[in-house]
């Protein structure tokens, strides 16, 4: 999504990065394991079509991706700016965002916020704990 592409979201654990074509060399490198293809529901994607599929979601506007990278800061709090090829050491993994339409159904939006809350919830307490026990490498 270009209008995430220079934005860095600093926390205190994690700090996330957009998909950048800096980030592909590891990240294909990463998704040729078996057991990560398998846990994805994904396909093995060459080189070339890794590249391109990060130059897609970039230019796509209802797709938000982001690398995670582990906080010692990797980028200023007080701004946008990072360097991808000094903190590549960092990379833990990826979170992915869709857009899309929401209908005019208000009993169920707020079933479906409440349900998407709660999901996300539980997915950063699991991610804090894998950080708190240094079980990302």
């Amino acid at each position: 999504m270009k209008l995430n592409y220079k934005t860095c979201l600093v926390g205190e654990k994690v700090t996330l990065v957009p998909y950048r074509s800096e980030h592909v060399p590891k990240y294909h490198e990463w998704i040729q394991d078996p057991s990560l293809l398998e846990a994805t529901g994904s396909e093995p994607l060459s080189y070339l079509e890794e590249t391109e599929m990060q130059q897609s979601w970039r230019d796509d506007p209802k797709k938000c991706t982001f690398i995670v990278h582990r906080t010692p800061l990797v980028c200023n709090q007080n701004s946008t700016s990072f360097d991808v090829n000094d903190n590549l050491h960092y990379m833990v993994g990826d979170i992915n965002l869709f857009l899309s339409e929401i209908d005019n159904d208000e009993d169920e939006d707020e079933q479906d916020v409440n349900q998407n809350t709660s999901t996300t919830s539980i997915h950063c307490r699991y991610v804090d704990g894998l950080v708190n026990r240094n079980e990302l490498s």
